[in-house]
C-alpha cells in the first residue's frame, strides 16, 4: 500500500528498513543484512510480478545504500531474503530449503516492497536488521539493545542515501 501511495505521488526512490529473521548463526541478532533479492513466497507479490520467484532490489539505489554503509565503517553483510505469509509457521525443513537457496534471512515484507517498486517503476533497496533466529528452532532476539541500536543506524545510513 505504502509503495502504491508513494509512486502515486512521484517518490521513485525508496529504502525499507525493517526486522527479520536470521537463518545462520553467523548472522546473530543485530546483524544488519543489505538484502540483495527476495524469495517470493508472499500472496502479495505475485500480482506485482506473476510467474516471478525471486524479485531483485535496484541495483543503483543499493550500491549507494552500501556505500553510505562502508563510509561509517558500519559492518553489514548481504544477502538473500526469503519472504512469507505466515510468521511463526515456518517449519525446519522450509528452513533447510529456503537456506539452500542461498536465504539469510526470512521475513513477512520484503517480496512484496520488491516486487511492488519494480511493477510500479519504484527504486528500490533494503536493509534488515536480523532479530528473532529459526537456526536452531525459533528464539528471541538475544539482544534488544543491539536490535535496536542496528535499526537507528540502518534508517540513518537510509536517510542518508536517499538525501544524497
Amino acid at each position: 500500500v505504502v509503495v502504491e501511495e508513494l509512486a502515486a505521488i512521484g517518490v521513485r526512490e525508496i529504502v525499507a528498513v525493517d526486522l527479520a529473521a536470521s537463518l545462520y548463526a553467523e548472522v546473530p541478532s543485530g546483524t544488519i543484512v543489505l538484502v540483495s533479492d527476495a524469495v517470493c513466497e508472499d500472496g502479495t507479490s505475485k500480482h506485482y510480478v506473476p510467474g516471478v520467484k525471486e524479485v531483485a532490489v535496484a541495483d543503483e539505489l543499493s550500491s549507494r545504500l552500501a556505500s553510505k554503509l562502508a563510509l561509517r565503517d558500519i559492518p553489514f553483510t548481504t544477502g538473500r531474503v526469503w519472504s512469507t505469509d505466515a510468521p511463526y509457521r515456518e517449519t525446519a525443513p522450509e528452513v533447510l530449503k529456503y537456506r539452500s537457496r542461498d536465504a539469510v534471512l526470512v521475513d513477512m515484507e520484503t517480496a512484496a516492497f520488491l516486487a511492488a517498486g519494480s511493477a510500479l517503476g519504484v527504486e528500490t533497496a533494503s536493509l534488515l536488521v536480523a532479530a528473532d533466529t529459526l537456526f536452531d528452532d525459533w528464539q528471541p532476539p538475544f539482544d534488544g539493545r543491539r536490535v535496536q541500536t542496528s535499526l537507528r543506524i540502518a534508517a540513518r545510513a537510509a536517510r542518508e542515501c536517499l538525501l544524497a
